[in-house]
């Protein structure tokens, strides 16, 4: 309910499932006691099953113990029988998120704020049954600790320093890597065609129009929280801590509130490697790129 009584939104019977239901804990990463929950922001466009496959397997691998997808068009028969099995196995849980579904809250026009009910709803769903929840997105893959990849050391930094100094989440970069090649010649463009996304895409923008996908003034560049196009995780098991999502790229926040609230970690404990091409693409400054 908005501060003004003018706007609420009620999550009925579509969004919602019984508590109990949620995590039955029947996955391979039950040994990590459960330290992370990944609430992906709403995904859409997606018709391949192969990247979400790539996706959950990844994120699996360096410790997320289950996954809460949000589900806008990503209804393919191939990509629906691929979420399936992980809903068999207990890793996901699967939301339907359309504008169908939804009663027409989730069009594209309302995507980004649509997002902000999706992180809430996740972080409610997550309380007391994780340790932190994770808030990223379909194009951004969590690099955690580059001696093994896990995150692992980023969960624990994250408890220090709520310990320590009362943070009740942590931030780490967004850090972009090119999803449009363009210097490949043909022949090499045709040996990654079929290629997974951590295959295909590994060059990083070394001159990019803003640094880490970050806003940027004059000489100075501010990397901090959603201008600087920052994830974080949030501390859900903690139930005296109250449940909402820090921010989106829509909606700011206070930041002197952020301050107090967020831990920065450093990119050699976590950070997002963001694909992202099509803005380049669409602004017609693919010329503009150079790759390393």
């Amino acid at each position: 309910r908005s501060a003004d009584d003018k706007f609420f939104i009620s999550i009925g019977s579509t969004y919602q499932r019984p508590v109990g239901m949620v995590y039955k804990g029947a996955n391979r990463n039950q040994k990590r006691d459960d330290k992370l929950v990944h609430c992906l922001n709403p995904a859409y466009g997606l018709k391949d099953p192969r990247w979400i496959v790539e996706y959950l397997e990844y994120h699996r691998a360096v410790g997320v113990s289950h996954v809460h997808v949000y589900n806008v068009d990503m209804h393919t028969p191939e990509v629906q029988a691929a979420l399936q099995i992980y809903r068999d196995e207990g890793f996901i849980t699967r939301h339907d998120w359309s504008e169908k579904a939804s009663g027409g809250y989730t069009t594209k026009k309302t995507y980004e704020h649509a997002k902000w009910a999706a992180q809430t709803d996740c972080a409610l769903r997550s309380r007391d049954i994780f340790h932190y929840a994770l808030f990223s997105d379909m194009d951004e893959i969590v690099v955690g600790d580059p001696k093994d990849g896990l995150l692992t050391r980023a969960l624990e930094m994250c408890e220090e320093a709520k310990k320590s100094k009362g943070k009740i989440a942590c931030s780490f970069n967004s850090n972009t890597v090119s999803s449009i090649y363009t210097k490949l010649n043909d022949d090499e463009e045709k040996a990654l065609k079929d290629k997974l996304i951590l295959e295909r895409y590994n060059r990083i923008e070394a001159s990019p129009h803003c640094p880490s996908n970050c806003r940027q003034t004059g000489a100075t560049v501010d990397r901090k929280f959603h201008y600087g196009r920052q994830k974080y995780i949030l501390n859900v098991k903690d139930l005296e801590i109250q449940p909402r999502p820090m921010w989106t790229h829509a909606l700011a926040r206070d930041y002197t509130e952020m301050e107090k609230l967020m831990e920065v970690l450093p990119d050699d404990v976590m950070h997002v490697r963001h694909y992202q091409g099509h803005w380049y693409k669409n602004n017609n400054l693919l010329n503009s790129m150079e790759e390393k």
